[in-house]
């Protein structure tokens, strides 16, 4: 585990898309992968930061049955290679958790629960930024500092989809869920 299998960015909206998040083109000459929705949450957190991928990280927790234990396994064992992933997951994972509950949307609590506290516990004390790329540029870390709500400085993160975008995203994509 941890070893990075790198995923063209095509391939990846496909395997997205067949777990339930269809994105914005229908990658129809992609080729096709055989990701697990654990493997594909964290390829988009350490490999993808685009807001539009992340924002589907609530959809596939959702649509799919999730192995908390191995999307745990799976954080830990990246850590080396992005140290501030705890922080990343266990945002998304929280924001997630409240949206379940806020929908009303009956998923086990008891495993996504103890994952958020795992995770907490190992989540880095320095500042996760969504895209490591922008840690160089000063205007937008002060946007985005702006933009922290509770939750982004609980879990020490910027530049992350706020709750209500990840909310809109999970309406758009649970219109059966109502």
């Amino acid at each position: 585990m941890g070893e990075y299998v790198e995923y063209q960015t095509p391939a990846l909206t496909k395997s997205l898309g067949k777990l339930g998040y269809g994105l914005l083109s229908n990658e129809e000459t992609a080729d096709e992968l055989n990701i697990s929705p654990e493997q594909a949450i964290i390829e988009v957190l350490t490999r993808h930061p685009d807001p539009r991928y992340v924002k589907g990280i609530s959809v596939i927790l959702q649509k799919n049955q999730i192995n908390y234990k191995k999307l745990f396994d799976l954080a830990d064992s990246y850590r080396s290679a992005d140290p501030n992933l705890p922080n990343k997951l266990g945002y998304v994972l929280d924001i997630t958790h409240e949206l379940f509950k806020r929908l009303g949307i009956s998923k086990d609590d008891s495993e996504l629960e103890m994952t958020i506290n795992k995770l907490d516990a190992i989540k880095s004390k320095n500042e996760a930024a969504l895209n490591p790329n922008f840690r160089n540029n000063a205007k937008y870390l002060e946007f985005a500092k702006k933009k922290q709500d509770e939750k982004m400085r609980y879990w020490n993160v910027i530049g992350m989809p706020i709750g209500d975008q990840l909310y809109k995203t999970l309406l758009l994509y649970m219109k059966d869920v109502h």
